[in-house]
């Protein structure tokens, strides 16, 4: 086998691969969107920020109870109630480090299916190293997003 045809057969897996991920993302995406989870359940005395659907400053304070139809928080002192129906979003501090993980593994492995396939000599050569990069990229996601301190959504689910 020359050396030409070895590569349009690496070039040809490679394709492969990358066609079979984007069918299955394609597939996967409407049904993760489509099951949303629900509500965390939220301790009482977690820092939340409150935005309101009407606009205004954002409320800041510690949860006190959170049901289906409102939500109770002290702020400064003072007992606050506020429906859900007039909020546009709650959110708690702290964010989840296995999204980084995730972004970091799709980046290096889609990067990796991409341009790996022309320095091994077999399919399953490209899938170890597809795998050993996505491990690696999700380690350095990972590592960025431990760092970054953001927020969680807790009301609602979906993204606005």
């Amino acid at each position: 086998m020359s050396g030409r045809e070895t590569y349009r057969g690496r070039m040809e897996m490679t394709m492969r691969l990358t066609s079979l991920l984007a069918i299955a993302g394609i597939v996967v995406l409407p049904l993760a969107a489509a099951a949303q989870p629900a509500p965390p359940a939220v301790p009482a005395g977690t820092r939340i920020f409150v935005t309101p659907a009407a606009g205004g400053p954002v409320l800041e304070g510690s949860l006190l109870s959170l049901s289906t139809d409102s939500l109770a928080l002290l702020v400064d002192g003072n007992t606050r109630t506020v429906p859900l129906a007039s909020v546009k979003r709650v959110e708690r501090e702290g964010d989840p480090t296995s999204d980084g993980f995730q972004k970091g593994a799709l980046v290096l492995g889609l990067l990796c299916m991409l341009t790996c396939g022309q320095g091994v000599n077999s399919s399953n050569e490209l899938f170890g190293v597809v795998v050993g990069n996505m491990v690696i990229g999700g380690l350095i996601g990972w590592q960025f997003d431990r760092d970054h301190v953001g927020r969680s959504r807790i009301y609602p689910i979906k993204r606005d």
